[in-house]
C-alpha cells in the first residue's frame, strides 16, 4: 500500500543555470504545511549536460509527484531535461484530469506571454515582479491542496504508438526551435479554447530548408505518448513543381498514402477494393480503434481550395493534423487551424548545428564559425550542410568556408536568382555556395543517387526503383546494385543532402528522400549530361517494366511509390517510351479507382507532349485520348468528348481509319456519346467500328466480337430489344468458342443477353441466366467483385420472390459500401433500388413526384423520402432496436447525407452503429458496413459534397472495357 512517504507534493523543474533561484524557492516550499504535514518537494541536485541519461531516481521522483512547478526562464526550454520533464507532466496531467492544472509556472525574468506551452498561462501564479515570494508560495500551496492524491505515475499508461510508413529516425542534430516545439503543442489544442471548436489542425509555415519537417517530426517524437493510435506521415505533394498546387495530384498522393497505411496496418478485406473502398475500410479501422493519433501532412503546396485541404485532414475525429507548408502567403490561403511561423535558427542553435561535425579549436575559430552561420542567415538546412562541409579536409575548415561564402562565384549567384523566393532575402548566394560545394565533394555513388533523385518527383524514392535503374544502366548486377545505392545514400546522408525514411536494413525495400533545394541544385550544377541521360533512360525502362508487370498480376499497391515518378519524368522526356509509361501508370491509377491520379498524370502528359512534339504528333494525340478517358471517368463527359474526338480525328488523319489505334480512339468517342445520353450517335459509331474490324480482322477475332457487343448494348439502350437480344446471343455463342465457358468476357456476354431477355418481358428466363452468371462470377472473380454484385442485383430485379429480392439487394448494398464506398454511384444506385423494392409501387411514384424539381439531386431527395417512409413503417412493426430497423436506419442516414450536411444523418448513423454493435457484435458484416457509413457521413458533414454525378441510374448491361 502506498504511504505519504512515497509521494512528493511537488516536483521542481528548473535549468541548472537557475539553481540559486530554484534553491530559494524550494527552501520556502519545504517550510509550508499542507493537509497538516510538511509539503514535500523533489529537487534534483545534479548538473546535467545534453544527452546525459536521466537517473532512475529523478524519473521515479517525477512519477511519484502530484504536481510539477517549473521555474520558467529563458534557459528552461533550452534544457533537454526541462523539456522532457515538462512534456511528461503535461501528458500525465491530461490523462489524469483532462487539464494541465497540476503544472504550475513560476516566472524568472520572463513574462507570462513568453511561457510555453501557452496553455500554462491559464494556470498562472502571481507575477514575481508585482508580488512577494510569500504570495507566490501561498498560491502554489493552495493549488497543491486542491489537487487530489494521485501522482503522475498513476496516470493511465499510454500505449507506445505505431509509426507509418516507418518509425521516424532519431534526430540528435535537432537544435533550437524549443519555443516553436511547444507552439505546435498549443496550435494543436487551439480547438479546445472556449468558442473555438472544430478539429485539431496546426500549420508550420516557413521557407524551404528552414526545418519545418524536422520540427514536425521532433514534435511527433517528443509527444508520441499523446498519440497511442499512431503517427502517420504523408509526403511528396510536390510543392516545388509550381506556385499553385495541382489538386488532382495532391489528392492522388493522399490516396497513395492511405493505401500504404491500410496495408501496413493489415486492415482486413482490402483485396479488390478501389481507392474509395480502401479509404472507407481504413477510416472504419481507425474509428474502431478510437485512439488519438497524429496525422502529419508534409510540405503542402499553396493555392489548394478548402475542400481539397479538408480532404487531406485526419480521416476520423481522433486525428490531430499537423501540416507543413513553405509559402509565406499560406496564412491567407490556408486560414484553418493554429499556425506556427518558422524563421531562422537563433545564433546559439545555428552554431551548435554548424559545429556538430567539427568543434572549433579556439575562440578565434569559434568567432569564425559564428560568422559563417551569420553569412548563411542561420538557415537550418544550409547550416547543416555546412557542418559536413567544414569537416572535409579539402574545405579549409571554418575559415575556408567563410572565405567561400563571402565571395560567391557566378554559378552560385545564378542559382540563387533561380531559387528566388525559396531562400531568405540577402542570403541566397551564400547558401547556394555552400550547397554547390557540398555536392561537389560527393563520391561517384553519392553523386549518382542525387542525380537520379533530381530526375524524379519530390516524393519518397523506393530502393527497388533505384536498384533497378542501376542494373538497367549496366552499372551492376542485382546484388551489387543494392550495395551501390546504399553506399551512395550513406554518402549523401552524411553530408545532410538526403535522409533515410526507411533504411533497407529496417525491412522492405527501403525509402529515401532528398530535399527539393538539393534536387534543384543538382539539376543546375550537373554537367555530366551523358551520364544523366543514361540514368534517365534507365529509370524510365525500370518504371515501364514494373508497370507492365501489373497487367498480369495485381501488384498495384506495391507501386504507390513508383507512380508519382512517372509524372516527374514528363517534364524532361519525350518519345514513345514516356508516353507508354504514362499511359500504363494512368491505367494502374484507373484500376485502383483513383480518378484524380489518372487526371493528375494524363494532363501534364498531354501538355508536355504538345510542347515538345506539337499538337498533331501521334504521341500527343494518344496522350490527348488518355486525358479524355480520365475526364470521362471523372464524370466530365463534355470535356471528355472534346479531347477524345480531337484525338480520333488527328490519329485518323495520320494513320488512316483502319489503324488499330484509330479504332480504339473512335471507340472511346462512342463510349462518351453513350455516357452523354446520345445513344443514336453512339450506335452509329459502334456499327462503323464493327464493320471495319470485320473486314480488317475477321468475324471471330476478339476485338471484332467486343465491337459487336458494344453495338448490341447500344441497340438495346435505343429501345430495339429484339435486335439487341439476337446480337447478344451471337456474341455469347462466339465468346464461348473463343474464350471458354467461364471466361469473364463470356460471362459479360451472358449477362448482357439476360438484360435484353428481361427487357422483352421474360423475367423468369432472365432470372435463371443472371443467377447462373452470379454463381460463376462468384467463383471466378469473388463474391464482392463489382461485376458479381452487378449480376446479383440483376438477379434480384428479376426475382419473383420478394423476400429473396430484398435479401440479394441488401447483401449487394452492404458489399458495395465496403468495396466502393458510400459515395460511389454504384452504391447510391443500389441504395435507391433497395428502397424502391422495399415499398409499394405507389409510394415510389409519389416520392418521385414529390422530389421532381428538375435539380440534379432529385434522386437523392426521392431516396430520402422513401427511406423515411420505410423507417417509420419498420419502427411501428418491429420496434426501433430490431436488426432490420437498424439496417434501414443506415439506409435513411445514407440517403439524407447524399443531400448534404445539416440533415441529421450523423445522429441516425451513430444510433444505428451502437444498436448493431450491441445486437450483432463488432465483427458482424452489417456493423462494419454501418461504421463505413458513419465515417463517410462525418466527412460529408464537414464539407459540401459534389453530388452532380453521384446519383444516377446504373445500366443493366456490363460497362464496356
Amino acid at each position: 500500500m502506498r504511504t505519504d512517504a512515497d509521494v512528493f507534493d511537488v516536483f521542481f523543474c528548473y535549468s541548472w543555470k537557475d539553481r540559486n533561484r530554484a534553491d530559494e524557492l524550494v527552501q520556502r516550499l519545504t517550510e509550508q504545511v499542507v493537509d497538516r504535514r510538511a509539503l514535500t518537494v523533489f529537487q534534483d541536485h545534479r548538473a546535467l549536460e545534453d544527452y546525459d541519461t536521466i537517473s532512475d531516481a529523478v524519473a521515479e521522483g517525477l512519477r511519484r509527484s502530484r504536481c510539477l512547478v517549473v521555474l520558467f526562464s529563458d534557459k528552461t526550454l533550452k534544457s533537454y531535461y526541462c523539456r522532457g520533464e515538462l512534456r511528461y507532466a503535461l501528458s500525465a496531467a491530461h490523462r489524469l484530469d483532462g487539464s494541465v492544472q497540476r503544472v504550475m509556472p513560476i516566472l524568472h525574468h520572463q513574462r507570462y506571454e513568453d511561457v510555453r506551452p501557452r496553455v500554462l498561462g491559464s494556470v498562472r501564479l502571481p507575477d514575481p515582479q508585482t508580488s512577494s515570494d510569500e504570495d507566490l508560495i501561498a498560491s502554489v500551496v493552495a493549488r497543491v491542496a486542491r489537487t487530489d492524491a494521485r501522482t503522475f505515475g498513476e496516470a493511465p499508461e499510454p500505449t507506445e504508438p505505431d509509426w507509418y510508413p516507418s518509425p521516424l529516425v532519431g534526430n540528435r542534430s535537432f537544435r533550437g526551435r524549443d519555443v516553436e516545439l511547444l507552439d505546435v503543442y498549443d496550435a494543436l489544442r487551439a480547438h479546445m479554447e472556449p468558442g473555438t471548436g472544430g478539429t485539431p489542425v496546426a500549420r508550420i509555415v516557413g521557407l524551404g530548408g528552414q526545418g519545418k519537417t524536422t520540427l514536425a517530426e521532433q514534435y511527433a517524437r517528443e509527444f508520441a505518448a499523446d498519440y497511442p493510435g499512431g503517427v502517420f506521415v504523408l509526403r511528396g505533394f510536390g510543392s516545388h513543381l509550381a506556385d499553385r498546387g495541382d489538386g488532382h495530384h495532391v489528392l492522388s498522393r493522399h490516396a497513395d498514402h492511405i493505401d500504404g497505411f491500410a496495408t501496413a496496418m493489415k486492415v482486413p478485406g482490402l483485396d479488390g477494393l478501389d481507392r474509395t473502398g480502401v479509404l472507407g475500410a481504413f477510416r472504419e479501422h481507425l474509428a474502431r480503434r478510437a485512439q488519438p493519433y497524429l496525422w502529419i501532412v508534409d510540405d503542402l503546396p499553396a493555392g489548394l481550395d478548402e475542400d481539397t485541404f479538408r480532404s487531406l485532414l485526419a480521416p476520423t475525429r481522433e486525428g490531430h493534423t499537423l501540416v507543413t507548408t513553405r509559402y509565406r502567403s499560406a496564412a491567407e490561403e490556408y486560414p484553418w487551424g493554429g499556425e506556427v511561423r518558422l524563421g531562422a535558427l537563433d545564433q546559439g542553435a545555428a552554431l551548435s548545428v554548424l559545429t556538430s561535425h567539427l568543434a572549433p579549436a579556439d575562440r578565434g575559430e569559434r568567432r569564425t564559425a559564428l560568422a559563417v552561420a551569420e553569412k548563411l542567415g542561420h538557415h537550418a538546412q544550409a547550416v547543416a550542410v555546412a557542418a559536413g562541409l567544414v569537416a572535409d579536409p579539402e574545405q579549409g575548415g571554418f575559415r575556408g568556408l567563410l572565405e567561400a561564402v563571402e565571395a560567391p562565384g557566378p554559378d552560385a549567384m545564378e542559382l540563387a536568382s533561380r531559387l528566388g523566393r525559396d531562400l531568405p532575402t540577402g542570403y541566397g548566394a551564400s547558401i547556394t555556395t555552400t550547397m554547390l560545394r557540398s555536392i561537389d565533394r560527393l563520391d561517384d555513388q553519392g553523386r549518382d543517387v542525387l542525380r537520379l533523385a533530381s530526375l524524379l518527383a519530390p516524393t519518397p524514392l523506393p530502393q527497388r526503383l533505384m536498384e533497378g535503374t542501376v542494373v538497367r544502366t549496366g552499372d551492376g548486377t542485382p546484388s551489387t546494385a543494392r550495395e551501390r545505392v546504399h553506399e551512395g545514400f550513406a554518402n549523401a546522408v552524411d553530408k545532410s543532402l538526403a535522409e533515410a525514411l526507411l533504411p533497407p536494413s529496417a525491412g522492405g525495400d527501403g525509402l529515401w528522400t532528398v530535399h527539393t533545394l538539393v534536387s534543384r541544385t543538382v539539376r543546375f550544377a550537373d554537367t555530366a549530361f551523358e551520364r544523366r541521360e543514361r540514368l534517365r533512360q534507365g529509370v524510365l525502362q525500370e518504371l515501364i517494366g514494373t508497370l507492365d508487370e501489373s497487367k498480369t498480376r495485381f501488384v498495384h499497391r506495391l507501386l504507390v511509390h513508383h507512380l508519382p515518378h512517372v509524372r516527374g519524368l514528363l517534364e524532361s522526356m519525350e518519345g514513345e517510351d514516356i508516353w507508354h509509361a504514362a499511359n500504363e501508370a494512368t491505367r494502374v491509377y484507373t484500376e485502383l479507382g483513383d480518378v484524380r491520379g489518372a487526371l493528375a498524370l494524363s494532363r501534364p502528359l498531354h501538355e508536355a507532349s504538345a510542347r515538345a512534339l506539337g499538337p498533331r504528333h501521334e504521341i500527343t494525340l494518344k496522350a490527348r485520348a488518355v486525358l479524355g478517358t480520365a475526364h470521362g471517368l471523372a464524370g466530365d463527359h463534355d470535356t471528355a468528348l472534346e479531347h477524345k474526338r480531337a484525338a480520333y480525328e488527328g490519329l485518323a488523319a495520320l494513320l488512316g481509319e483502319h489503324h488499330p489505334q484509330v479504332l480504339i480512339a473512335r471507340n472511346n468517342v462512342a463510349v462518351t456519346l453513350s455516357d452523354r445520353g446520345d445513344s443514336h450517335a453512339a450506335r452509329a459509331e459502334y456499327a462503323a467500328i464493327y464493320r471495319i474490324l470485320r473486314r480488317v480482322l475477321n468475324v471471330q477475332h476478339p476485338d471484332t466480337l467486343l465491337a459487336l457487343a458494344n453495338y448490341a448494348i447500344e441497340v438495346g439502350r435505343g429501345g430495339n430489344h429484339r435486335l439487341a437480344l439476337r446480337l447478344k446471343g451471337l456474341v455469347h455463342a462466339q465468346s464461348r468458342v473463343i474464350h471458354g465457358e467461364r471466361h469473364p468476357k463470356t460471362l459479360d456476354a451472358l449477362h448482357n443477353h439476360a438484360a435484353s431477355t428481361a427487357a422483352l418481358g421474360d423475367r423468369a428466363t432472365a432470372h435463371g441466366l443472371l443467377v447462373q452468371v452470379t454463381d460463376a462470377r462468384r467463383e471466378v472473380l469473388g463474391a464482392d467483385h463489382v461485376d458479381t454484385l452487378t449480376s446479383q442485383e440483376g438477379a434480384a430485379a428479376t426475382c419473383a420472390d420478394r423476400d429473396e429480392t430484398l435479401r440479394l439487394l441488401r447483401d449487394a448494398y452492404r458489399a458495395r459500401l465496403a468495396v466502393q464506398g458510400p459515395g460511389h454511384p454504384d452504391a447510391v444506385y443500389t441504395l435507391r433500388v433497395l428502397l424502391e423494392s422495399s415499398l409499394p409501387g405507389e409510394s415510389v411514384v409519389a416520392a418521385r413526384a414529390q422530389a421532381d424539381t428538375g435539380d440534379a439531386d432529385d434522386d437523392a431527395v426521392a431516396a430520402g423520402l422513401l427511406a423515411v417512409e420505410l423507417h417509420e413503417q419498420l419502427v411501428e412493426d418491429l420496434g426501433p432496436d430490431h436488426v432490420d430497423t437498424l439496417v434501414v436506419t443506415c439506409c435513411l442516414a445514407h440517403a439524407l447525407a447524399l443531400q448534404g450536411p445539416g440533415m441529421n444523418a450523423g445522429l441516425l448513423i451513430d444510433d444505428a452503429v451502437a444498436g448493431l454493435a450491441e445486437t450483432l457484435g463488432e465483427a458482424a458484416a452489417w456493423t462494419r458496413g454501418a461504421r463505413i457509413l458513419q465515417s463517410w457521413i462525418e466527412e460529408v458533414e464537414d464539407s459540401e459534397p459534389d453530388l452532380g454525378n453521384q446519383v444516377s441510374v446504373a445500366p443493366v448491361d456490363v460497362p464496356r472495357q
